[in-house]
């Protein structure tokens, strides 16, 4: 799940909130 932060950010950032704190910019654009 951390392999693919760049790559689906926004489909795991569903299934684990703390990516999306890691990788803000990458799922608003």
């Amino acid at each position: 799940m951390k392999l693919v932060r760049g790559n689906g950010t926004r489909d795991i950032g569903h299934a684990a909130p703390p990516d999306e704190d890691i990788v803000p910019a990458h799922t608003a654009g």
